[in-house]
Order: C-alpha cells, then sequence, then structure tokens
C-alpha cells in the first residue's frame, strides 16, 4: 500500500491548477487584453489591406505590439502575496510549472490561437488568402527560403526567440522585491535590443563580405539569405541555451525559496 508521503512526493496537477486560484482575476484580465489585442490588431491589417494602402508598415507595426503583448505575460504574476504562496503545499516544480505553462503555453494558445483562427475563418468566408501565405507571396519569403513553405520551422525558431524574452521577464518578476513591472519591462527591451543588435551585425557582415567579394550587394534576395543561414543558426542555438538557462535559473529561484514577496 502506498504511503500518505509517498502520495505527497508525486506531481500533481490538481496542486498545481490550485495555484491559479490566487492569479485568477490577474490571468482574466491578462488574457482579455492578450485576445482582444490580438483580434484587434488582425482586424486593423485587413482593414488597412481593404483600403488599399501599403499594409505592410502596419503589418509589422501591429505585429510588434502583439509580441510585445505576449513577451509580457509574465506580468500577471508581478502583484502576488509569497507568504501566502509559501503555505500552499504545492511543490516547487509544480509551482515553476505553472509559471511556465501559463506565461508560454497559454498564452501562445490565446494570441495565435485567436490570430490564426480569425484568419482561416476570414478566408474561409471571403475565399482570400490567408494572411500568411499573402505576406509570404507577396514580399517573396519563400523564395528566400529556397521556394520551402517552412511555416513550422518559421514558427519554431520565432517561438524560441520569444521564449528567451518570455523567460527573462519572469525570470525579472520573480527575482525583484520593487518595481517587478519596470524591472520586467527592461528584461523585455534589453532581449529585444539585443537580438536586433546581433542580427544587425550579422547582417552588416555579410553585407560586406558580399561587397568585398563581388563588388556589389546580389540583387537576388534568396542569396544574401543562403550565406545568412550559418550564422542565424548558430544565433537561434545560443537562444536554445539561454531558454534553457533561463529555465533552470527560475527553477532555482523557487526551489531555494529565493522568489521576492
Amino acid at each position: 500500500m502506498k504511503t500518505t508521503e509517498n502520495q505527497t512526493d508525486k506531481f500533481s496537477w490538481r496542486r498545481m491548477a490550485e495555484i491559479g486560484l490566487l492569479y485568477k482575476s490577474a490571468m482574466g484580465i491578462y488574457l482579455l487584453i492578450a485576445a482582444l489585442t490580438s483580434l484587434g490588431c488582425y482586424l486593423l491589417i485587413r482593414l488597412c489591406m481593404a483600403l488599399g494602402g501599403n499594409f505592410m508598415p502596419v503589418y509589422t507595426g501591429l505585429s510588434l505590439i502583439v509580441g510585445i503583448v505576449f513577451y509580457l505575460s509574465p506580468l500577471t504574476f508581478a502583484r502576488r502575496d509569497d507568504t501566502l504562496m509559501s503555505l500552499l503545499p504545492a511543490k516547487p516544480v509544480e509551482k515553476w510549472g505553472f509559471y511556465i505553462i501559463f506565461s508560454i503555453l497559454v498564452s501562445t494558445c490565446v494570441i495565435q490561437g485567436i490570430w490564426y483562427g480569425v484568419d482561416y475563418l476570414y478566408s474561409l468566408i471571403t475565399s482570400e488568402t490567408p494572411l500568411c501565405k499573402y505576406v509570404m507571396n507577396r514580399y517573396d519569403v519563400k523564395a528566400a527560403l529556397f521556394n520551402i513553405d517552412n511555416t513550422v520551422l518559421l514558427f519554431l525558431a520565432s517561438m524560441v526567440q520569444s521564449c528567451g524574452m518570455i523567460l527573462s521577464v519572469l525570470y525579472a518578476v520573480l527575482r525583484c522585491n520593487r518595481h517587478r513591472v519596470v524591472k520586467g519591462l527592461l528584461a523585455m527591451f534589453g532581449c529585444m535590443f539585443l537580438a536586433g543588435f546581433i542580427s544587425g551585425i550579422t547582417g552588416f557582415a555579410v553585407a560586406m563580405t558580399e561587397i568585398a567579394t563581388n563588388g556589389a550587394l546580389s540583387n537576388y534576395p534568396e542569396q544574401i539569405v543562403d550565406r545568412m543561414i550559418p550564422a542565424f543558426k548558430v544565433i537561434y542555438l545560443v537562444f536554445v541555451v539561454y531558454d534553457i538557462l533561463m529555465l533552470w535559473l527560475s527553477y532555482r529561484l523557487i526551489a531555494k525559496g529565493e522568489v521576492k514577496g
């Protein structure tokens, strides 16, 4: 017969779900904001397209807004009572799992689910090309990706980078005692700046190499992307390592009871 102690030592989804009761209000507000942002930005892009304007700057800007809302999901936990959290019977791995599942999985399902769900319904009703495919076809993204419809690969690469930003915000929120929202924002913008800086340096280095070799930049995007692929493989490998590191650091904070109240 299994003892109560052995049963308590087991991972419990029920205990993990009970943690959500402490954040019920904050999670509801965040998910509502995330859903409305995703829906509103998508509809604004479609409106711009219907009016016949140059929608790409609008698409880029509104996609960035949706991304920022996604990255800031851990701010849901900025206001918390860690004294009460410490009294919960949940194990550290259950608390950690709850933070990770909500910050990454739940927020992704809501934001991406609404975006692609509405896009699918819109395309089904109007018989128009889905927004993602329209952008790829119009701006010849598939040609730059060697004519491979790598939507899943692009999504995974985007998630690796997004997870790094989300985990950075989560770590700041868990680690800091004061000004958690401000420090979470700083963590996100710091990661965005670093990612942009690395991409810019990579592009500049490739351009300089191209000019030094051929005397001018290639007019074919796929050739430029071809030369950047090895560098971006290394960059995304670094992001994967960084994600794993931040996962471990976040868990260690909770396991050692260092989460600030």
